[in-house]
């Protein structure tokens, strides 16, 4: 492991003064690229403040990244689904922010040219997002700017195939993705008790592989070696929590 990340930093003054003095040590054998929380302010002052952190990067830090966080959990019953919902008739999850507010955010951020990992939990967020990328290309067109949504623990083979026309990389919770038991068993736990049993076969990543939407298998360091990332990616490279590897 080379490489790790922050996926909700505020990037205060002195929590980037810290990874400087931290990241630039001789004896620091890693590189870090946290990623900067978007709700913690408005577009404008994000904007302003991840961009007065460029000049801070180093062969070991770097800044560009921006986290949006949608949704909630499946099995915490806070993520936002389509219908039918939950199977047991629980309301449906929780938004961060309003819709109309996650819209504008990646609006802001793609115009201003900066790649946004976007936590996505249920089908209804993955929509609103896979949406307002879509718009923001008509309006400000921008190659190859991958921006990443997240968890992905329900999504439908339409969005995955949505995702990678719109150059989207996913990076795919290990309920979905792996066959190791102890994933396996939880991924069922998730589906059946929050979800429910129907949507089982909505969860397999692995039917993508015939759509030809290309996908890719990388390590998740938080969780036990049985388990991974599905990422989907354009070939030659592979997107894993914001770093891309050749």
């Amino acid at each position: 492991m080379t490489t790790l990340t922050d996926l909700y930093n505020p990037l205060s003054d002195d929590g980037v003064a810290s990874m400087q003095r931290t990241c630039n040590r001789a004896d620091v054998p890693m590189r870090l690229a946290p990623a900067m929380s978007a709700l913690t302010y408005t577009p404008e002052e994000g904007i302003e403040r991840l961009l007065s952190c460029l000049d801070k990067r180093s062969d070991k830090l770097h800044f560009g990244l921006v986290k949006l966080m949608t949704d909630g959990s499946i099995q915490g019953y806070t993520a936002r689904l389509k219908w039918p919902g939950y199977h047991d008739g629980s309301p449906n999850g929780m938004w961060n922010a309003e819709p109309e507010r996650l819209t504008e955010i990646v609006h802001r951020y793609h115009q201003a040219g900066l790649q946004l990992h976007i936590h996505t939990n249920g089908d209804e967020a993955i929509e609103l997002i896979l949406d307002a990328i879509e718009s923001a290309l008509e309006l400000w067109p921008r190659a190859d700017h991958r921006h990443t949504l997240q968890h992905c623990q329900i999504i439908s083979h339409a969005q995955l195939k949505r995702a990678a026309r719109l150059g989207c990389v996913l990076t795919c919770s290990p309920t979905i993705s792996t066959t190791g038991a102890t994933s396996t068993a939880r991924a069922r736990w998730v589906s059946n008790a929050a979800s429910g049993s129907n949507r089982w076969p909505r969860r397999i990543g692995w039917a993508s592989l015939s759509r030809r939407i290309a996908m890719r298998r990388s390590p998740r360091w938080h969780h036990c070696s049985r388990r991974g990332v599905l990422s989907l990616a354009r070939p030659p490279a592979v997107k894993c929590w914001g770093l891309s590897r050749r």
